[in-house]
């Protein structure tokens, strides 16, 4: 993995890469195949990622790699983790796929003690691991069961999450979700949500809302979940038959991205559609890789020749122009997490 700094502001903007760390992928599964799940976690000023099976490491900015936890994966269970912003604690979520199919959510304190089993090891469950912490609760991303997972669909987000969940981080701590069934998460997550996608292999022309003072209606097919479990339609004109395969939510909630670079501002009132703003097409954009740096930056993933790679964009403060920042270096793979973390 990379990590990389914006620096400078303005005309005399640019991204570089301030260090990179390699570790090991997870054991092959020795039972069915499995959907892969998040290896990195950032709070407020650390970069944590997973070596291997169960070791969590923490990467610091000249490269250097330091065991803090260990975790309870192995060639038989996948385990996967979430550190607090204060560092303070980790939750895990573990699950085996032989020879019985069990799963777990735990948390404890970051160097052991304090454990607290949150969703006890049973048979039969859906698979949830954590992917982020917001207001003191976990998030978890939910996937399917084991027999769903030969033909589950591949995620539109970083986490491999077909939705989400919240839950205290305290032995029988309530669990609500987020969002709802009909929409497709999609992007890197934020401190106001995230952004969903309805009926994602088509142009967004479904969900008419209509508005009785304007002459046409407007679609619904993108949406913002924030954690509180509130929907909001970003409303656009029907004519414009935006496709939009995937999407991310910008930190303040205000804005999404989607993957044809397509700007779309929240609504100014229920049914009046925020700004719509289109950036220039010069590469060809990937899949899921995209999120929000911060309320100015965004990045994308781009199909070369060799690979995938990312561009960071900055966007005015208004939201009405883009320019690409330059790269010093060019940056491999997904946006899996931004610095300072914490939801």
């Amino acid at each position: 993995m990379s990590v990389v700094r914006i620096k400078g502001s303005g005309p005399n903007e640019s991204a570089r890469v301030i260090a990179s760390a390699h570790v090991a992928y997870r054991t092959p599964s020795s039972g069915p195949a499995v959907i892969d799940i998040p290896y990195v976690s950032t709070s407020k000023k650390t970069i944590y990622i997973l070596d291997g099976d169960s070791n969590v490491l923490a990467l610091a900015p000249d490269g250097s790699l330091k065991k803090v936890a260990s975790i309870p994966g192995s060639n038989t269970v996948r385990a996967a983790f979430a550190v607090s912003p204060d560092d303070a604690y980790i939750a895990v979520g573990a699950w085996a796929v032989t020879p019985v199919w069990t799963s777990t959510v735990y948390v404890e304190k970051i160097g052991g003690g304090g454990h607290v089993d949150l969703l006890p090891w049973k048979t039969g469950q859906t698979a949830a691991w954590p992917v982020g912490w917001h207001a003191g609760k976990i998030i978890l991303a939910i996937g399917g069961s084991l027999l769903d997972w030969p033909t589950y669909p591949p995620a539109r987000n970083q986490y491999s999450a077909g939705g989400y969940e919240q839950i205290d981080p305290v032995a029988g701590g309530h669990v609500s979700d987020v969002g709802a069934a009909d929409c497709v998460v999609t992007g890197l997550l934020t401190s106001a949500g995230t952004a969903c996608v309805a009926s994602p292999d088509g142009p967004c022309l479904g969900g008419m809302v209509g508005e009785a003072i304007f002459p046409h209606n407007f679609n619904s097919c993108l949406r913002r979940y924030d954690w509180a479990g509130h929907e909001t339609l970003f409303l656009l004109p029907k004519e414009l038959k935006l496709f939009a395969f995937y999407a991310a939510l910008s930190p303040d909630g205000r804005a999404m991205v989607t993957d044809q670079l397509d700007r779309v501002l929240a609504p100014v009132a229920t049914a009046r559609p925020g700004k719509f703003f289109v950036a220039p097409r010069a590469l060809q954009q990937s899949s899921r890789g995209m999120g929000w740096i911060d309320s100015r930056h965004f990045s994308m993933m781009f199909l070369k020749a060799d690979g995938t790679y990312q561009h960071i964009f900055t966007v005015n403060p208004d939201y009405s122009s883009v320019v690409e920042l330059p790269m010093e270096s060019l940056v491999a793979g997904p946006l899996v997490a931004t610095l300072p973390g914490g939801l």
